[in-house]
């Protein structure tokens, strides 16, 4: 078989080849490992020019471990590791990634951020209820529901930043701090005017921490019995 020949044959082999492992395809954009209520999703967009059909894979992994996987050929642009009953640990540091494949045609993996699950979550808002009782307005607080264990496992000594104003007058509000307790009692408010309130969530180590929608009570002539 001549030389030329031969040259052929290989490049052929290698053009070939070169279809059915890593790097053929473009890989997905913009990947990203978020965090809300101590789930763990991994996102992405999809290949610049991707061709219809995509499917993906997805892993994650930590400093000390092997990878995981995750969600295995999925159309959608996002894998949510934490429902897929995988050992994530609350104080873990995890680092996604995500190919791309195409019948035979695969892209090479993509990285996402590090995330430090405690430390980086999202802390949604705390669920706040308010009840009038003449000249004194009692509140409430709920703390939000964790995807993985539960909030006060994590958070043990997490306290509560309760503001309060006039309904508009939010200019001239007042904040109290350190609460530990989740019924609060706010006295000497004035009768028959409307309150309303704020709850946000303080912890140490995480400052990713979402205030709770504005609350409105209108306080009552005489307290109750």
């Amino acid at each position: 078989m001549s030389a030329t020949i031969c040259a052929f044959i290989l490049t052929f082999s290698t053009l070939c080849g070169s279809r059915v492992v890593s790097g053929v395809l473009s890989g997905p954009t913009n990947v990203s490992l978020t965090s809300y209520n101590m789930d763990l999703v991994l996102r992405w967009d999809p290949p610049e020019g991707a061709p219809s059909g995509l499917l993906y894979t997805t892993e994650y992994y930590t400093p000390v471990t092997q990878s995981k996987l995750g969600c295995v050929d999925i159309s959608a642009l996002k894998c949510d590791f934490t429902s897929l009953n995988l050992s994530i640990s609350e104080h873990g540091k995890y680092t996604g990634r995500v190919w791309a494949q195409l019948g035979q045609e695969r892209s090479a993996w993509v990285e996402s951020n590090e995330v430090t699950l405690d430390k980086e979550t999202i802390i949604g808002s705390p669920n706040v209820t308010l009840f009038s009782n003449g000249a004194t307005i009692e509140v409430s607080i709920k703390d939000p529901v964790f995807k993985i264990s539960a909030f006060r496992n994590i958070f043990k000594f997490a306290t509560y930043s309760i503001t309060y104003w006039k309904d508009g007058q939010n200019g001239k509000a007042k904040t109290i701090k350190d609460i530990l307790q989740n019924r609060v009692v706010l006295t000497d408010l004035d009768l028959w005017t409307t309150y309303c309130v704020q709850v946000q969530i303080e912890t140490v180590r995480n400052l990713n921490n979402k205030p709770s929608r504005a609350v409105c009570e209108r306080t009552t002539k005489s307290k109750h019995v």
